[in-house]
């Protein structure tokens, strides 16, 4: 390019002076724009290379574990073929498929507690951001949380639990307590008769479901409207009795929790439930 220049400008003198032609001058200032375009068509090979050469070489956009290697080291690889999976411990999420009806009462920075993989404690997480649109096939709508203490928790792992939405202080029985077989819901009571403890069908209309807000009763609780607090409800895994039968405890208790040694008895209780 610039021995061109060189010569368009010798040209350009003999032009002024009348030793060459105009001819000549416009052939010179030919070369000379064919020369600069070579040289940006240069400049952008060489870029176009530099680029390929950069993109030869790995670098994770953060600081991880290497989970799953996709590729074997001198295997020949597509552009957007996967190479491998990176995983960062120390900030961890789980992916909650949540209804429509419920995905509606989501907001950021709500409280949730989960149960990673059937484990006792509970691990708490935080709403970090949802998605905008439902899935096409399920209808759902994908929530984020974030772990609050993801240490010693691993990517990959099943995790269930109760995104608290509202909190409400209501008079509430075990869901599983709650009886269907009958036209209406209903529980079995264990009431005294003179001196006698008899089984009674009581009629309920239930309410908002959840759990109790403290964490400390992991079963599910239904809100109820046609008992009085302190009644002693049979729990679920009593099955079916015969209305009036007669119930002995084995053990003098003011709460009782055992009856008859097999079935089991719980007392309503005003308990905080979170919907």
């Amino acid at each position: 390019m610039e021995i061109a220049q060189r010569q368009w400008d010798t040209n350009k003198a003999l032009v002024d002076q009348g030793f060459i032609s105009k001819t000549a001058l416009d052939n010179s200032l030919a070369s000379y724009q064919g020369a600069v375009a070579s040289h940006k068509a240069a400049i952008a090979g060489a870029d176009v290379a530099r680029k390929s050469l950069d993109d030869s070489v790995l670098r994770a956009p953060f600081a991880g574990v290497i989970a799953v290697r996709a590729a074997q080291l001198g295997e020949r690889v597509g552009i957007d073929a996967k190479v491998l999976e990176l995983v960062d411990l120390r900030q961890l999420e789980v992916e909650a498929p949540l209804s429509p009806s419920d995905s509606v009462d989501i907001k950021i920075g709500q409280t949730a507690q989960l149960q990673i993989e059937d484990r006792p404690d509970l691990v708490t997480a935080h709403v970090s951001r949802m998605s905008p649109s439902a899935q096409a096939g399920s209808r759902s709508v994908l929530v984020y949380l974030t772990l609050d203490k993801p240490a010693g928790l691993r990517h990959g792992l099943f995790a269930k639990g109760t995104l608290g939405l509202v909190n409400t202080q209501v008079l509430a029985v075990p869901l599983t307590s709650v009886r269907t077989d009958h036209p209406t819901p209903y529980v079995q009571l264990v009431e005294k008769v003179g001196e006698e403890m008899r089984i009674r069908h009581q009629t309920v209309e239930m309410g908002i479901r959840g759990n109790d807000a403290s964490g400390k009763d992991p079963q599910e609780w239904v809100a109820v409207k046609g008992l009085t607090a302190g009644s002693i409800v049979l729990k679920g895994q009593v099955g079916a009795m015969r209305e009036g039968m007669l119930v002995r405890f084995t053990a003098a208790n003011t709460a009782p929790t055992a009856l008859n040694a097999t079935t089991g008895a719980t007392p309503a209780s005003a308990a905080s439930a979170a919907r």
